[in-house]
């Protein structure tokens, strides 16, 4: 399910000091098809800003967190490809992902 990899994904990045501004925010699908998350660190000042894209059947618009796609760092322009949550892929492309962003 995407609302467990994205509760994964903030665990990942909570683990290193990094939340979100506003917490209303984390499920949240905006008109364009994206759920937008702002995180920030208090150690480093700086902000993460993540989006994660849905799309929906046939042309249709994505509205539902099953349809998401992938995520992308707006700054860095990383992406990270939702697979399986149990699968190994899944637990070392997110690690990897949370650490490139944490990192810079």
């Amino acid at each position: 399910m995407s609302k467990e990899r994205m509760q994964d994904l903030l665990a990942l990045f909570r683990a290193r000091g990094w939340d979100l501004e506003n917490c209303d925010e984390l499920f949240l699908v905006e008109k364009d098809e994206v759920i937008r998350w702002n995180l920030f660190s208090e150690k480093s000042d700086s902000t993460i800003l993540l989006e994660f894209h849905l799309f929906g059947d046939l042309g249709q618009a994505g509205n539902a967190l099953s349809e998401i796609v992938y995520c992308e760092s707006l700054k860095e322009g990383h992406k990270l490809f939702f697979e399986k949550q149990n699968s190994d892929s899944w637990r070392e492309n997110s690690l990897s992902f949370v650490l490139a962003l944490c990192h810079r």
